[in-house]
């Protein structure tokens, strides 16, 4: 979440956070925020891509990158679940699997796979319709 929207959600509980990101300067929380921004509108475009899957490969690297530079290694399960999704929509079939099954390790570990499992249901199910096709 942006720097801007945190400080929202923290308004009128009377809470002063110190942590390294509340009291970086400017310069880094806009960096951050860039990258929290690329975050998410990557994660709301994984789910419906149907283009060439070796865009998809780099990607994955930048999001592995930001995910690293920002400590939020708690959703990166989610952004598995979403190159799943996407490397589906492309036709490779093989690292669709191999992103759903790392979602659904990293929901384990970090014990979410309530709602990793209603994602990763209706995935299974379409990756198996399409390698029987």
């Amino acid at each position: 979440m942006p720097y801007a929207e945190r400080r929202l959600r923290l308004d009128g509980w009377n809470f002063n956070c110190t942590c390294s990101l509340c009291r970086a300067s400017e310069e880094e929380r806009a960096e951050s925020d860039r990258r929290r921004y690329r975050l998410r509108d990557i994660l709301a475009e994984l789910p419906t891509y149907r283009g060439d899957a070796r865009i998809l490969d780099p990607v994955l690297d930048e999001v592995l990158s930001m995910v690293q530079k920002e400590d939020l290694w708690f959703l990166v399960g989610n952004y598995y679940a979403g190159f799943a999704r996407a490397y589906l929509g492309s036709k490779d079939y093989g690292k669709a699997r191999r992103c759903g099954l790392l979602a659904e390790g990293i929901a384990e570990k970090y014990r979410q796979e309530e709602g990793v499992a209603q994602i990763m249901g209706d995935f299974w199910r379409d990756l198996n319709d399409a390698v029987a096709i």
